[in-house]
């Protein structure tokens, strides 16, 4: 057995496939040579593509199912809210319905927010909703401050979503104030 093989082609016997060695058996491209598949290169179910640190995958053509950014929202509301309730408060600025372009993809939801409590007395609370159901939720900051700027942050499904983020105090007859936010969302193709 030779351990070199110079050839222009190699075809099948039979078919129209052939297979490169043997389970377990690996195969390396050198640096500076390049692979090229004018067709598709396919990694089996169950496979893996290893890309080893340090190295680059280019895309030059359409990349499908590597995600990217479809839409994007943008929220800022600026209505001081204030209460004294631990039950939820809904920040009605941001109470919104988000359509997503398929029900596959994922939408990134942020919200960054400056809040107020009462020093050494309350802690605000913020939590993001979707449909009803609580994705995230943040105590802001420490009794001790009297400013905390903070965020809460979720990934849900891209079907109709009824987003919401509330507010309360974390002991009730002592005031939090939510001052100022911006809810950002982000529609990802998968």
């Amino acid at each position: 057995m030779t351990s070199e093989l110079k050839t222009n082609k190699i075809s099948p016997a039979t078919g129209t496939a052939f297979t490169i060695g043997d389970s377990g058996d690996t195969f390396t491209v050198p640096s500076g040579a390049t692979l090229s598949g004018a067709g598709a290169i396919t990694v089996p179910s169950g496979g893996s593509l290893t890309i080893d640190s340090g190295a680059t995958l280019t895309n030059n053509g359409t990349g499908v199912g590597l995600g990217k950014l479809l839409n994007a929202w943008r929220i800022t509301d600026n209505t001081q809210t204030t209460t004294s309730s631990t039950s939820n408060t809904t920040l009605t600025g941001y109470t919104t319905t988000l359509t997503g372009a398929s029900s596959g993809n994922l939408l990134f939801a942020h919200f960054l927010f400056d809040s107020v409590g009462v020093v050494g007395e309350t802690v605000p609370i913020v939590q993001i909703h979707l449909n009803g159901t609580m994705i995230d939720q943040e105590f802001s900051g420490s009794a001790g401050r009297t400013w905390n700027r903070d965020q809460v942050a979720g990934v849900i499904p891209a079907d109709d979503a009824q987003l919401t983020v509330q507010f309360s105090s974390n002991r009730g007859g002592f005031n939090s104030t939510y001052y100022s936010g911006e809810l950002s969302v982000w529609e990802i193709e998968l």
